[in-house]
């Protein structure tokens, strides 16, 4: 090439950090996103509202980063709608609840359900508190929850 000075090094470290060269490309690890749910019924006391209202209050203002990447998400189910009747089953639902679910590569790996919302109903920032660490506590894996394999 006349006149100019080919630069290999610099075209390698270019296809390098790209990831076009094979077995050079940086490792993904597994996708993995925590589903936070409230599941309710049609016919609501005043205590399942609260627990709705503080749950919902914390997760959008605790983890809003988490929320808008992705890798929170935050959902408000009627179990008497079409489609939602399986959630009794899966997460062994009593009464409504707040369960957080964690999904690997579109499986679900583990689950908890907070039982103790019921007993913090009369106490809102020691329900809040509960909620948020949980929540907390799932998104960096320090799983506490049933595990399915």
């Amino acid at each position: 090439m006349t006149g100019t000075t080919f630069r290999w090094p610099a075209i390698a470290l270019a296809l390098l950090f790209l990831g076009l060269v094979p077995g050079c490309a940086k490792p993904s690890g597994p996708e993995k996103t925590l589903k936070a749910y409230y599941f309710h019924r049609s016919v609501r006391c005043p205590s399942c509202i609260k627990i709705e209202q503080v749950s919902d209050a914390v997760v959008r203002e605790s983890f809003p980063g988490e929320l808008a990447e992705g890798r929170l998400r935050w959902q408000i189910l009627n179990l008497e709608e079409p489609g939602n009747k399986h959630f009794e089953d899966d997460y062994h639902l009593e009464a409504q609840s707040v369960v957080v679910s964690e999904v690997v590569n579109g499986k679900e790996a583990h689950w908890k359900n907070l039982k103790k919302v019921w007993d913090l109903v009369e106490d809102d920032p020691a329900l809040a508190d509960y909620v948020r660490d949980e929540v907390r506590k799932a998104l960096n894996g320090l799983w506490e929850g049933e595990t399915h394999e």
